[in-house]
This record gives structure tokens, C-alpha cells and sequence, in this order.
């Protein structure tokens, strides 16, 4: 009973909502007709309302306009998806065409032509050559040569896919040896309508790529350099050397990253470091460490043994040292054969072809031998035996005792002052005070009133060893009521070699009683 009445309320509602509908479109009509616009198709000030006009029957409805227009545009969407899809096809076999057409324009450096050969037969492609195989279709011999009225195309196809030491084409049959390896090659014919021939099978060829080890030769297999070794005391360094080996025969293409290739290396002697490089034909060798090397490279089972001698020039002894006037040495330079000696001041020490050198006078001189292109040498300080005695004792001093500002004047401790006090008491200087060490700055005074002082870029005067051992020099600091402000001395008790450059020139450190090498010196010089 429930049902029959909703059934009747829904058919009463549906009759209203068709007769709404209705009288809206008699008054829709009956205003147009109103404001007396002429039924013309091309004008409709309704057009946001209804999409479309009917020649007969007038206006339709504007929901039924919008699903005539939407399967109008599926349609248009579906050809437009077509014609994509056509173009996307074209311009795929346009892309294949034109893959084919560039293999086929690349430079083969030979055919090879397939039909007679045994199925067990190596087929051998040079590295770095491309190939292209065609079918005998003519001797008698070839299997092909009975059909070859039925052959319309061929397939070629490397069975062996994770080989990567020949790529090539499938439909072209052009093949690149790009490394070292083995491939096995199918090769299916079909005919005119892409079929295999009844009758004939598909082959398999067997590939070789690599190449003829015995064309290539090294262009040299011994070396010997010179290089410049341990001869500062500051120096703990290993001498590089690099050699370039041309590998005539090789291909320039081929690397030791090349797919297939076997490169091996093996020293006989333990050096600090080696590390070997081939590419561009040729064989780089790195090595660090001197002596003789005995180095074997394999390249594709070919062994090539080169013999490395690095010799370490240098100078044996000491390269900073005293000597006194009149003294006599002969200085000694290891792997040095045909040294060429030379002294930058000849009238304080002078040196032989031999290396014997002889001390003059006091003052001061670098001692130089070349060989084979490389600097070693010497700084030498020639001084009295007094001030020998002063600097040796000073060193001894700031090397052996005790810092103590409250100690100083007690044996076995020392201060700055104290310690230039107590060494040039072996020269009978004291500087005005014979019985109690003066501070710094009233050393300096002192020095400067009997015109000791030296004066000009300390640098400078470093580099032309114009100090002699047993120079003082002095801190100036914040004012304190003292000689120009000094602080601090120290003193200065000879030179080191840092190095000497490619022309021979060298590179001058200092050396100090209570310091480190090359402690920043003060502003202020002396020279008792």
C-alpha cells in the first residue's frame, strides 16, 4: 500500500516538473517574440543558455547541445589519437630508416662473407675495425649459394649479450671490435614475406675480436735519471718521476679500461709507490722512491720488461757546518761522477774540481756541485776558534739546561741575557758587567755604543750571509723604560740550506742557540 502511494506522489511531481518545463519555454517564447527580434540563426542573445539552434524545431536544450558537442569532440579526440599514434609510427620507422642509412654509410674496413665456413671455425675481427658481413650466394661451396633466388633479406643477431667486445647491427651486418672477446653470431635469412626458407636453418658463426700483440713494441725498455735527494736536514720527501713509454704498433684507442683486455703489472723490487696508465698508444709510468726497478707489464698476454734507475744525487755529510781558518775537507756527493764545484765567495773558502775545500778566512760561503742538471751543496761558517768555542757553548746551553729567570746566574739555568753573558765569557766579553749578566736591552745599549749594531733589512743581509755566528738580536715591545724598548735576545749561531733553485742559487735559514730554526728574529741586530 506504501508503495503504490510513494509511486503515486513521484508521477505527480514528475507531470509538474514536465509542465514547469513547458511554460518556461511558452514564456521564453513569448518574451523573444516581445522585444520583436527576427528568428535569425546566426544571432542568439541566449547563447549562454543554449549552445545550438534547430532549423526546425527552434532552440534546444542547452544540456542536450553540451552532450552533442561532447561526443563530437570524443570523435575528434579519438582522430586526433590516431593521427598521433600514425606520426609517432612514422616517425619511428623514420628513425630506424635513418639508424640503418648511418650504419650503412659508416667506413668498413672489410666484408666477410659467410656461407663456406665450418660452424666450429673462428672468425677473427681485428680491434677497432668495422666489419660487414654479406652471404657467399655464389660458390659452390657456401650453403647459401643453392637458395639465393629465395633470399630476400638477413638477420644477424649477437647470441652473447653480456659480451661487450663487438656491437653492431642487426639488419645491416655491419659489426664494430670495440674490445677484447669471444661473440657467437645467428644468422637467419628469410624471404620475400619475412619467413624462414624451408630447407635452410639458421647459422652460428663463431666471433674473435683482438689483435696481433706481435706488431707491437715499446720504444724504449731502459731509463736512468738523476733526481735530487734527501740533502736538507729539513727534508723527508720521496722524489717522483714519470715516464712516458710510446708503444709503437698499439692502437691509440686501446686503455687498460678497455672491455676484454688483460693488463697486468708486476715489480720485482719494493719501491714507495708505482701506478701505471696506458692510453693514446702510450705506457705512462709513476714511480716514487729511487734505486733499481725492474718493472713487467702484460698487455694481452704479451710481457714487456723495462728497467728503471733512479739515482739519488746528494750531498753526504752535513750541508751546515763551521770550519776555521786554514782548515782543510774534501766534500763528497753520492752518484756525483763529473761533478762541476763552485764556491759563491772564494776568498773565505775555496773548492777544486775534486771537491776539496780550504778555509781562508772568516766568514761565510755556500758550496755548490751540479750533476746531471741538479744543485747540491753546503753552507759553510768560518770563524775564529774563540767564537767557535762561544757558539758551541751557547747551543750546548739552550739545548742541556734549565729556563730560570731566578736561576740564571747558577750553572746548569739560564735566561736570554744570561746565556749571551756566560758563552761570550770564553771571548773575555762581557758587556760592562763582569760580574752579574746584564737584561737584554742593556746589552744592546752596550753594543750600540761601541758600534756593534747592525743596521738595514735583516733579511736581506741574511740571504748575503752577512752575519757571522755569535749575532745577537733583540724584541722591542711595550714601552718599559728601557734601551729602545728590548725585551728579549737571542743568539744567532749559524745558517741553514733550505734549498738551492734550478740555477744554482740558494735559499738561506738561521740557525739559534735556544731556538728552533728559523725563529722570527727581533728588529734590533748586533754583532759583538
Amino acid at each position: 500500500m506504501k508503495r503504490r502511494i510513494l509511486r503515486g506522489v513521484f508521477s505527480v511531481c514528475l507531470s509538474a516538473c514536465i509542465f514547469a518545463g513547458s511554460m518556461s519555454n511558452a514564456a521564453a517564447e513569448t518574451q523573444r517574440n516581445t522585444w520583436g527580434y527576427e528568428e535569425d540563426e546566426d544571432y542568439a542573445p541566449w547563447e549562454n543558455d543554449y549552445t545550438a539552434r534547430d532549423n526546425d524545431s527552434g532552440w534546444n536544450d542547452a544540456d542536450g547541445g553540451e552532450e552533442q558537442s561532447t561526443d563530437q569532440d570524443d570523435d575528434d579526440w579519438d582522430d586526433d589519437d590516431r593521427d598521433d599514434d600514425d606520426r609517432d609510427d612514422d616517425d619511428r620507422d623514420d628513425d630506424d630508416r635513418d639508424d640503418d642509412d648511418q650504419e650503412s654509410q659508416v667506413e668498413v674496413s672489410r666484408e666477410i662473407s659467410l656461407g663456406t665456413q665450418q660452424e666450429t671455425e673462428e672468425i677473427w675481427l681485428t680491434y677497432g675495425e668495422n666489419v660487414r658481413f654479406v652471404l657467399d650466394t655464389e660458390s659452390e661451396t657456401s650453403v647459401y649459394t643453392m637458395f639465393k633466388e629465395r633470399i630476400a633479406s638477413v638477420e644477424y643477431q649477437l647470441l652473447d649479450e653480456e659480451d661487450e667486445s663487438i656491437t653492431g647491427s642487426s639488419s645491416t651486418g655491419v659489426f664494430l671490435a670495440q674490445g677484447f672477446g669471444k661473440n657467437r653470431l645467428q644468422v637467419t635469412v628469410l624471404d620475400v614475406e619475412g619467413n624462414r626458407i624451408e630447407g635452410l636453418e639458421d647459422r652460428i658463426f663463431s666471433l674473435v675480436s683482438g689483435f696481433d700483440m706481435k706488431k707491437v713494441k715499446a720504444e724504449k725498455k731502459k731509463f736512468e735519471v738523476y733526481v735530487k735527494g734527501e740533502n736538507n736536514e729539513w727534508e723527508n720527501y720521496s722524489p717522483e718521476n714519470s715516464f712516458e713509454i710510446k708503444m709503437n704498433g698499439l692502437p691509440e684507442s686501446i686503455t687498460e679500461e678497455t672491455y676484454g683486455l688483460e693488463y697486468t703489472t708486476d715489480v720485482r723490487e719494493s719501491v714507495l709507490g708505482l701506478n701505471t696508465e696506458l692510453y693514446d698508444g702510450v705506457l705512462h709510468v709513476y714511480i716514487t722512491g729511487v734505486g733499481t726497478i725492474h718493472l713487467t707489464v702484460g698487455i694481452n698476454g704479451k710481457n714487456f720488461k723495462f728497467t728503471f734507475k733512479i739515482k739519488e744525487v746528494m750531498l753526504k755529510g752535513s750541508t751546515s757546518f763551521y770550519m776555521t781558518p786554514k782548515q782543510k775537507k774534501t766534500l763528497k756527493v753520492k752518484n756525483g761522477t763529473g761533478a762541476v764545484w763552485k764556491s759563491t765567495n772564494s776568498s773565505v773558502i775555496s773548492v777544486t774540481k775534486k771537491g776539496k775545500i780550504k778555509a781562508k778566512k772568516t766568514g761565510n760561503a755556500v758550496i755548490t756541485a751540479k750533476v746531471k742538471g741538479i744543485y747540491v751543496g753546503c753552507v759553510i761558517s768560518v770563524v775564529t776558534k774563540a767564537r767557535l768555542k762561544v757558539v758551541k757553548r751557547a747551543r750546548y746551553m739552550g739545548t742541556h739546561w734549565k729556563y730560570s729567570q731566578d736561576k740564571r746566574m747558577q750553572k746548569g739555568y739560564y735566561d736570554c741575557s744570561a746565556l749571551v753573558w756566560k758563552a761570550y765569557r770564553l771571548e773575555k766579553k762581557t758587556f760592562g758587567s763582569g760580574g752579574y749578566a746584564p737584561v737584554a736591552a742593556d746589552i744592546a745599549k752596550y753594543c750600540a755604543n761601541h758600534k756593534k749594531e747592525v743596521r738595514g733589512d735583516a733579511w736581506k743581509k741574511i740571504q748575503k750571509m752577512k752575519f757571522n755566528p755569535g749575532a745577537l738580536t733583540f724584541k722591542v715591545g711595550p714601552k718599559n723604560n728601557r734601551y729602545k724598548n728590548i725585551y728579549h735576545v737571542e743568539m744567532f749561531v749559524g745558517y741553514t740550506l733550505e734549498w738551492i733553485s734550478d740555477k744554482g742559487k740558494a735559499q738561506l735559514g738561521t740557525k739559534w742557540a735556544a731556538r728552533e730554526d728559523n725563529y722570527d728574529y727581533g728588529e734590533v741586530w748586533a754583532q759583538p
